[in-house]
């Protein structure tokens, strides 16, 4: 039942930028990267000390890779030029509780996103938000894009050292 609800959480998550016009709509994408975020990383956290063949552990990784699977259109959500720093520091704080229990074919689509974003940052090309309209500043403001691409640089880090992703 959980890979369910969570499959249709990660479904209200927009695959375009289409319907992040308004304040209210970002607030409710980061209360549902926040739920997510609390399910998922209760679900790793509970299985973190158990060896990895486990019944409880494959089950949690079958639940992670199945949020993965839901989440992989939402990841245009972590570039900073298109989109307010709190969704993208939703999503990459839930990438963050993910990553510890995910598979390595399940983790690479989401670490090619944010290697991408960390590596246009580094090069000077997403340094800053570009939200939109007066609302979109004042929510811009919660959560600093300076702040979201250090914990996307912390978790670039985090896959790399997974080497078994063969990252470019």
């Amino acid at each position: 039942r959980l890979v369910s609800f969570v499959t249709s959480l990660a479904a209200e998550l927009p695959a375009s930028r289409t319907g992040l016009t308004s304040l209210t709509s970002r607030n409710q994408l980061h209360g549902l990267l926040l739920q997510l975020r609390a399910l998922l990383g209760s679900a790793v956290q509970r299985t973190r000390g158990l060896g990895e063949a486990s019944a409880a552990r494959l089950e949690t990784r079958a639940l992670c890779d199945s949020a993965l699977a839901a989440l992989g259109p939402t990841l245009h959500l972590l570039g900073q030029r298109r989109y307010c720093p709190p969704l993208a520091a939703g999503l990459t704080h839930l990438l963050i509780a993910l990553e510890p229990a995910a598979s390595v074919e399940a983790l690479r689509p989401a670490a090619c996103a944010v290697r991408a974003v960390v590596g246009a940052a580094l090069r000077g090309g997403e340094g800053e938000a570009a939200c939109r309209g007066a609302e979109g500043e004042a929510a811009c403001r919660l959560v600093g894009a300076a702040e979201c691409e250090a914990e996307m640089c912390v978790l670039c880090l985090r896959l790399l050292e997974r080497p078994s992703l063969n990252l470019p």
